[in-house]
């Protein structure tokens, strides 16, 4: 209940709390019970819902161990285990942007794709899986530049989203994934077919967040750059019209101590100063 609490009025004394309690519980159920894996697990999920929020790399840390221990006490056929699976991958991958070694991303793809095996459809959790696998071959695409890991996570996600209703509260981060994945494929083939849908799915991913939600300066960002990136291709001008309304929504909804406003003006420099080159206007 406390973590809840927190995830509604984010009290950091709830979290520290519930941290706190976990471990207790933890201490009183210790091997062999049977419920341990549930104690392991949530101890690791509230230290990791800690470290995405305050950023200490121990409790990330911790968090894989319990994560490990957790996935070690639950048997192959075990209907925990995936979750097991899916927990631990997340967090090695989320290890392996914050240090950088391959051997924890290469293992996130591993996890993913075991948890994935035991997910078929119609698994309710099957969509979380793809995307998860999806996200960590992204992470390696990026890392390596190889092009069927780009292949393979754009077909997950667009898979994942397939599984996904409007209604669904993931559809916004799988509508995300697959633009950002689909705009990176057309800057590699030039498929105008992929920025098309690009743009069409950054569209529907912004009106999944109108304001004031605190990634809505993303989407709006998100649909602005392909925008940006069609009228580099097309030259047409209600592109870059569109384009430079998104970005100033954008920059008007961040304050100026945030680091991504940096971001933010100069692409809006940049689309005005074409726009002036377009049009002679000052």
């Amino acid at each position: 209940m406390l973590l809840k609490r927190f995830e509604q009025l984010e009290e950091h004394q709830d979290l520290d709390t519930a941290v706190s309690l976990h471990r207790e519980a933890l201490e009183l159920r210790p091997a062999p019970h049977i419920d341990r894996p549930t104690s392991v697990d949530g101890l690791a999920t509230a230290l990791w819902i800690r470290f995405e929020q305050l950023g200490q790399l121990e409790d990330l840390e911790v968090a894989i161990q319990l994560y490990r221990e957790a996935l070690e006490l639950l048997p192959a056929l075990h209907p925990d285990r995936s979750t097991s699976l899916y927990d631990l991958a997340s967090a090695l991958r989320e290890r392996f942007e914050q240090l950088g070694e391959q051997e924890d991303l290469e293992r996130a793809i591993s996890l993913h794709q075991e948890a994935l095996n035991l997910r078929p459809a119609p698994h309710t959790d099957r969509a979380s899986s793809l995307d998860g696998l999806a996200t960590a071959l992204w992470t390696r695409f990026e890392l390596l530049g190889k092009q069927e890991n780009l292949e393979a996570a754009t077909s997950l996600c667009q898979e994942a989203l397939g599984l996904l209703p409007a209604s669904h509260p993931d559809r916004f981060s799988s509508l995300t994934h697959l633009a950002n994945m689909l705009l990176k494929r057309f800057e590699q083939s030039g498929k105008h077919q992929d920025l098309d849908t690009a743009v069409s799915l950054h569209r529907e991913a912004l009106e999944l967040r109108p304001a004031p939600p605190v990634d809505r300066p993303n989407s709006l960002d998100g649909l602005a750059t392909s925008l940006w990136t069609r009228f580099e291709q097309s030259g047409q001008p209600e592109d870059l019209e569109a384009a430079i309304s998104l970005y100033r929504e954008a920059l008007g909804l961040l304050p100026a101590s945030h680091p991504n406003r940096f971001f933010s003006l100069t692409k809006l420099a940049n689309a005005l100063l074409k726009q002036f080159e377009q049009i002679g206007q000052h």
